[in-house]
């Protein structure tokens, strides 16, 4: 019975789910340790229950004065802003995902010299796992060379490939012949032995290999409209051009060969074909394929988003597929958890020992309640900084340090390296580790694996096109706000009593901030209205540039996206991504802001109006006039988002929350909760299935596809 009920659980066990059932009763549960745990200054049960769900969901909102609170309540609050970290939960990810691969997948082949076990690759068909044979060709054998067969049964249609000119003008007779020596390649590679697996079918008949998935614009708008309709004046906004069509056209116009060179860098095929570093492929095939060093043979096809295609490969080449990807994992185990720690230790030695020392600050630890000591306190602020909770033992949270500028920097630092420069600093690591070992060392074979797949081992880490992405993300919100603030706090005084200096990197400490970890430089509730609005708007969108860089990455988007034909399961799914590059990326952008919006915006609008009904009182009241409604709204977008940043009371330091009735409180707890499941990947994500998930999966794809074409024959 026991084993029966744990087998229903695990079966029924997501990522998903145990995040959230995780996120949910860790607080619960460590609350009433933290209520017990009262000293001198009370903190009621319902304020811990809001602290502790504050610390885990790491958003930074408080209704208490930190420094009443004592030592190990302070300790309980630190240990929850780790557990609800989003390095620490995608490591311990990686750690269940290694140990899987450990325990549960067949050990198939030792190399002696090295002691290094290669495991079969999660990706492979169920009955490589269950230890039948492979299917009906043969014994498994080596990829076999195929370069010289190919250059002398297949010169003329490479050659005819290489005159033809766009996939929009290929004829469905003539599209077997479009791209020349890939498709001779994918009618030798369907010889070779390989093990019985079904691939999914591709809705355009026409698409080759080695093109981009790119479909006639004109063709789609004539299937859908009547004939005298087509025209550029029905399409857009009444035929008037956007701005990035204009900005387009305008580079296009001016810097044609810049624009061409950038067009050739974005267009990535939808399925590429990887030669290994000890290849035998001729020259011509190297020009169309692309190098991969970790990889030891040819042939391997890659879709969209490091989808390996392992229909067509052997026994061997799967081993050494899924050892790579093996050696991937239990490398990142490693990484990130140094990561976490040495991020942290840099920020705490910039400054921590220097404020120890000098006695500047000395006035701003003695008026607390409790006294604090600087280095609990640089250790705290430092974790709050990574984990972007923003709670702080000093009640002014950083105003009494405007012009600390060495913890200023540090703090920084420690922003970026936990929240929006996670991925970035994370594969600049493995960048700078790549170009470091030997060619011939298989660290590096791991780290080119890491670097062209970084997706299928951890969810915070993406190829190099999204990682600039969220570098120009990065940048363009930061000099948004840098600017707005210097310019739009123009005649405050509480700004303009500030130095020039000051000034200066106070606005680009706070833009960080209101974007990730919630501290406030200078009071917010006396920043212009226009910046208070800026940064309300800023911390609902923290989270889209990394949500939009993880579902677009994820290994099985392609069905999401239309790419791939399926069972319809959701009618609103949309259409198909048509278009330019550029088209198709504007598209893919507004459908998933559309969706993302559709779905936020109803938790907030619903909690905002509870809270506006439990409020009423204190919302009519005349002698509050700072009690209004946009508050409340500020207020809720800072618990959604995960921010923390918060307008205050006037009469208080803590959080706007702390005002409102007990009520409103429970309402705010389950926005934290729901805010904090924003940005995690769907369920289907590559990099946090574990092996007998993915073999599941893959088994009800093959299964579609069968039915899929069953239908189609019928």
């Amino acid at each position: 019975m026991r084993n029966r009920l744990l087998k229903s659980i695990a079966k029924e066990c997501t990522f998903y789910r145990v995040h959230l059932l995780s996120f949910t009763c860790i607080p619960l549960v460590l609350s009433s340790i933290f209520y017990g745990s009262n000293g001198e200054f009370h903190v009621s049960y319902l304020d811990s229950l809001f602290l502790c769900y504050s610390a885990m969901t790491v958003t930074g909102l408080s209704t208490v004065n930190l420094s009443t609170t004592t030592a190990w309540q302070q300790v309980i609050l630190y240990l929850l802003m780790i557990m609800g970290d989003f390095t620490v939960v995608s490591w311990i990810m990686v750690l269940v995902r290694k140990q899987y691969f450990r325990n549960r997948c067949e050990y198939v082949r030792s190399d002696s010299r090295t002691r290094a076990a290669t495991l079969v690759s999660p990706t492979l068909p169920s009955s490589v796992l269950d230890g039948d044979e492979p299917s009906a060709s043969g014994n498994s054998t080596d990829s076999p060379n195929i370069g010289q067969q190919l250059l002398q049964s297949q010169t003329g249609d490479a050659n005819q490939a290489e005159k033809d000119t766009t996939p929009d003008t290929i004829k469905p007779e003539h599209a077997e012949r479009f791209g020349g020596v890939d498709q001779a390649l994918e009618n030798e590679l369907s010889t070779t032995p390989t093990i019985a697996r079904r691939r999914p079918r591709i809705k355009t008949e026409t698409l080759p290999r080695s093109s981009t998935l790119i479909s006639n614009h004109s063709q789609t708008i004539a299937s859908q409209y009547p004939h005298h309709l087509i025209g550029s004046k029905y399409e857009g906004h009444g035929g008037f051009p956007g701005i990035t069509a204009f900005v387009k056209g305008l580079v296009q116009r001016m810097l044609p060969e810049t624009f061409h060179l950038l067009d050739r860098k974005l267009k990535i095929p939808h399925r590429r074909t990887l030669f290994g570093k000890h290849s035998q492929v001729p020259r011509v095939l190297r020009a169309k394929w692309q190098n991969a060093s970790w990889l030891k043979f040819d042939g391997l096809v890659v879709g969209r988003n490091s989808l390996f295609h392992t229909d067509r490969l052997t026994d061997e080449q799967l081993e050494e597929i899924g050892g790579v990807e093996y050696r991937a994992l239990r490398l990142l185990s490693y990484l990130v958890a140094f990561y976490f720690v040495g991020t942290q230790v840099i920020s705490f030695i910039l400054f921590a020992p220097w404020l120890s020392s000098t006695h500047e600050y000395d006035k701003v630890f003695e008026a607390q309640p409790r006294l604090i000591r600087k280095s609990w306190f640089s250790l705290f602020q430092v974790m709050a900084s990574y984990t972007g909770s923003g709670l702080s033992l000093v009640d002014l949270g950083m105003v009494p340090f405007q012009q600390a500028y060495l913890m200023i920097f540090a703090l920084m630092f420690a922003i970026l390296a936990g929240n929006q420069a996670l991925p970035v600093f994370l594969r600049l690591i493995i960048w700078i580790g790549h170009k470091s070992f030997r060619a011939d060392a298989r660290i590096h074979e791991t780290l080119s694996f890491l670097l062209d797949h970084p997706r299928r081992c951890f969810v915070y880490m993406f190829p190099m096109h999204q990682t600039w992405f969220l570098v120009a993300c990065l940048f363009i919100f930061s000099i948004l706000e840098w600017v707005s603030f210097l310019i739009l706090d123009i005649g405050l005084s509480i700004t303009d009593t500030l130095p020039v200096g000051t000034r200066v990197v106070a606005g680009l400490f706070q833009g960080l901030a209101a974007r990730a970890s919630g501290f406030a430089i200078v009071p917010v509730a006396s920043l212009a209205p226009a910046v208070q609005f800026l940064y309300m708007s800023m911390m609902y969108i923290a989270v889209y540039p990394v949500a939009m860089s993880i579902r677009a990455t994820n290994v099985y988007e392609e069905q999401s996206l239309g790419v791939f034909e399926a069972p319809p399961r959701d009618e609103d799914e949309g259409p198909q991504l048509s278009g330019t590059t550029y088209e198709r990326i504007g598209k893919y952008l507004k459908r998933y802001l559309r969706r993302q919006l559709s779905i936020d915006i109803w938790w907030l609008v619903c909690a905002v109006f509870i809270v506006c009904i439990i409020e009423r009182h204190n919302l009519l009241d005349d002698t509050k006039k700072w009690f209004d409604v946009f508050r409340v709204l500020f207020e809720l977008v800072s618990a959604f988002g995960g921010i923390g940043l918060s307008l205050g009371l006037p009469s208080d330091d803590f959080s706007f929350s702390g005002g409102l009735k007990p009520l409103s409180k429970l309402v705010i707890i389950v926005v934290m909760v729901r805010g904090r499941h924003r940005g995690l990947p769907v369920a289907v994500d590559r990099s946090i299935l574990l092996p007998q998930d993915l073999i599941m999966q893959g088994k009800a794809q093959n299964k579609d596809n069968e039915n899929s074409q069953t239908c189609t024959e019928c």
